[in-house]
């Protein structure tokens, strides 16, 4: 009987994920304006010193905060807006083990930090479910890069 209970949670789980992942637009739908008002929306929080609604701008806030205070907190918020030198597509990816990597509009921006640092960030903005675009992360000076599985079986290897 416990067996049959836990199987029937699991299908239950994933049939409401599957749902989920039906809600989501398909990343090559995301627009270059989607993601640039998404963008200015971070820089307007981030230049007022908002960093609680810069940060709740993301699915997750706490991992915001400690990029944040990684990157030298407010001091190192730029001051002037970044420039977009490239936007691209970066696809759905379903991995072997049913796992998906989700895609979206990447903006590649660049600037100067607070600190006087350069900066070169593609900055990805996704739809989490319900039409709702999230930036991956909304510290658009991040320096983050984009890594795309070689093998999306296995994205360690």
């Amino acid at each position: 009987m416990r067996l049959t209970h836990l199987s029937s949670i699991v299908l239950l789980s994933i049939v409401l994920i599957g749902c989920v992942l039906n809600t989501r637009r398909d990343p090559a739908t995301i627009t270059f304006n989607e993601a640039v008002e998404l963008l200015r929306q971070a820089e307007d929080y981030a230049q007022s010193g908002d960093i609680s609604s810069l940060c709740n701008m993301s699915d997750a806030v706490q991992a915001c905060l400690e990029e944040f205070s990684r990157l030298e907190g407010k001091a190192a918020i730029p001051s002037d807006s970044p420039t977009i030198v490239k936007t691209y597509v970066l696809p759905d990816v379903l991995l072997d083990n049913g796992n998906t990597l989700l895609g979206g509009r990447v903006l590649v921006i660049q600037g100067v930090d607070g600190r006087g640092h350069s900066y070169r960030t593609e900055w990805l903005v996704f739809d989490r479910g319900n039409n709702k675009l999230t930036p991956r992360t909304p510290i658009y000076w991040s320096r983050i890069s984009i890594v795309t599985p070689q093998n999306a079986a296995d994205p360690f290897k």
